[in-house]
């Protein structure tokens, strides 16, 4: 087919062909369909995008937040459970 301007449609020839035609029939479903389509497109490129940035940004900050567990928290629960278990032994003595 040819080039479609302004509404219309030639076929091999280069006949215009009107709209009783099945080539504007299938010119109209492809609008109908290809038409929300393309505002479905729009709005899925912005929703991947912002999902991309929010996973950047929340992995910086998760990593962040594991170093820090893991150089402070970890001595924190460490000496925690080593004062326990010295009380532990003190009560043990006691007995």
């Amino acid at each position: 087919m040819g080039p479609v301007l302004f509404g219309m449609l030639e076929d091999k020839d280069g006949n215009v062909v009107g709209t009783d035609s099945q080539e504007y029939d299938t010119l109209g479903i492809g609008e109908q369909i290809g038409g929300p389509l393309e505002d479905l497109t729009g709005a899925l490129n912005n929703f991947i995008k912002f999902v991309a940035v929010v996973s950047f940004v929340t992995s910086v900050f998760s990593n962040f937040s594991l170093i820090g567990f893991f150089k402070f928290g970890l001595a924190a629960a460490v000496e925690f459970e080593e004062g326990v278990a010295m009380l532990r032994e003190i009560e043990k003595r006691k007995i």
